[in-house]
This record gives structure tokens, sequence and C-alpha cells, in this order.
């Protein structure tokens, strides 16, 4: 499989959820989500690389990347540095998980 490196994003939007704001990103159709963002009200127990490390996390991942017939790193990717740092999920699902 190989690494897609065409991503457009088509807009950049904030969310608000319970009083808490996280960017999500519109791109190609779906919505990509900021972890790091979404995590930052939980304190920092609840970072994504702490539930990136758990098994859960990586049985889950694995399983959407056969199903979705894609390897991990188009479903998840950290950008560090620049404007929209963090650890962003390509797939709403693992937003949902998270």
């Amino acid at each position: 499989m190989e690494k897609k490196t065409n991503k457009q994003a088509s807009s950049l939007q904030m969310v608000e959820i319970d009083h808490n704001k996280f960017a999500v990103e519109l791109m190609n159709g779906n919505m990509n989500v900021n972890l790091t963002q979404m995590a930052k009200p939980f304190g920092r127990s609840k970072r994504p690389e702490s539930w990136l490390k758990t098994q859960e996390s990586i049985d889950y991942i694995n399983a959407l990347s056969v199903a979705k017939k894609m390897v991990t790193a188009d479903l998840l990717t950290v950008k560090r540095g620049g404007t929209n740092q963090g650890t962003w999920a390509y797939d709403y699902r693992i937003a949902l998980r998270f």
C-alpha cells in the first residue's frame, strides 16, 4: 500500500462540544479531527500519544487500515511547528474511538 500525499484541505473549521473547541478539517468529503485540541480539556493523561500506545488503539487503527485498504500513515499524522499543529485523525471514526 502506498501513502497518499495529495491531500488538499477544503476548509478548516472550529467545532464546539460541551464548551470545548477543537479544529476539524473537511478534506475530500471526510472530516479530519485535531485529536490534540480535542483532548486538551481532559489533561495531560488523555493526550493522543498516550492513547495511541494502547493495544486497543493499535488494534483498532490496524483493523481500519485493512478495511479501508490504506496504510496507517494515511489515517493519522502528527503536525509539528507552523499552524494547525497536533495529532490529526484523517478518519472521523478514530476521533470517535479516541
